[in-house]
């Protein structure tokens, strides 16, 4: 999910009553938010993601994810979190054109106070917005 949050490309927010998608562009990159309440606890196990629940407070929607698969580099310099991190972002509209999104990471094991990060997202306004697969792009250049 942080890894996620900080893409090269475009990402697409769809908001149903009973979750929100995330979609980057990109190979099967989406995660989604539950927006009633998370599985029991004894029906989650740690994968990439991590699960997901959202919730409203006035502006901002809160998302917390729990069960994240641990060992697995959050950033490009090969910090990790363990298995017992949770996360816990803050998005909220700034302006017309621009999201904000404050993440805050609490891992008891990797770190030893919580570790926090804001990241801006700017909307491009396009008349007909689409989701770019930018690793492809080349392949139009190739002409046979």
């Amino acid at each position: 999910m942080i890894r996620m949050m900080s893409p090269a490309r475009g990402l697409q927010f769809v908001l149903r009553p009973e979750q929100i998608w995330i979609i980057m562009s990109g190979p099967t990159c989406a995660t989604s938010i539950l927006t009633d309440a998370l599985p029991a606890k004894d029906e989650l196990w740690p994968t990439f993601e991590g699960y997901s629940i959202g919730h409203w407070e006035a502006t901002p929607l809160v998302v917390e994810t729990v069960s994240l698969r641990g060992g697995v580099p959050i950033d490009r310099t090969g910090a990790a979190l363990s298995d017992e991190a949770r996360v816990t972002e803050r998005i909220r509209k700034i302006d017309d054109k621009t999201l904000q999104s404050d993440i805050t990471i609490e891992d008891p094991v990797a770190f030893t106070a919580p570790w926090k990060v804001t990241r801006r997202y700017t909307n491009r306004r396009e008349p007909y917005p689409r989701m770019e697969n930018v690793s492809s792009l080349e392949n139009q250049r190739i002409r046979w």
